[in-house]
């Protein structure tokens, strides 16, 4: 099979090497071929364009729930590789109590007292059983950290003192803010390619 990879990183790269060593003719041109990674590129005439969040794609990776949960787990590693060290003792607010949220506070929890704002109430009877909850429209109170999991949301937090912001999932501007977006490919590109090759070439076996 004959395909296109849009290599941007070090993951893309990684995906294309994945591709060829495994028998797939990736090329450098996009005429007329089986399949399509693509990132910023026009979307190709052709019902086997995969992306990884971008909504041009026929196949998005992150809408599949083993790709995402496997991913996110990446992401958590790679998120305590950025700290290189472990939170003790700290009081911290996380936003989103979905598939990322509950990986992170699963390794955070033990020793920490943990405080869950989430948007849609999902799991809240699980959420107030074991952390504290708030709303996460109304964030109030007093945190050494607060680790943000939730994209495309605007989040106020005014009403809130922290010592740090760790945003996993958006960019803003504001103090003692860092944006931790891309993890994966920053910390495990190889791995984060695998996951990647490994659903392409789940989809494109039936071809």
């Amino acid at each position: 099979m004959k395909g296109y990879v849009s290599v941007i990183d070090k993951r893309t790269q990684y995906l294309k090497d994945l591709l060829i060593e495994n028998g797939f003719e990736i090329v450098d041109n996009q005429n007329n071929l089986d399949f399509y990674f693509i990132t910023d590129e026009e979307k190709p005439d052709c019902p086997y364009v995969f992306t990884l969040n971008d909504r041009r794609g026929t196949y998005v990776m992150n809408d599949n729930e083993y790709f995402r949960h496997l991913n996110n787990a990446l992401t958590v590693a790679a998120f305590f590789r950025y700290l290189s060290t472990f939170f003790y003792h700290k009081k911290i607010l996380v936003l989103g109590y979905g598939d990322l949220g509950k990986q992170l506070v699963g390794q955070l929890e033990r020793d920490n007292l943990i405080t869950i704002a989430n948007r849609n109430y999902k799991d809240l009877s699980i959420i107030k059983s074991k952390y504290r909850h708030q709303d996460i429209h109304l964030l109030t109170g007093r945190f050494d950290y607060i680790i943000n999991t939730v994209p495309s949301l605007k989040i106020d937090y005014s009403d809130v003192k922290y010592k740090k912001i760790y945003d996993l999932a958006q960019t803003i501007e504001m103090k003692n803010y860092i944006s931790l977006r891309n993890l994966p490919n920053r910390f495990f590109p190889y791995e984060s390619a695998l996951l990647m090759f490994d659903y392409i070439k789940d989809v494109m076996k039936n071809v």
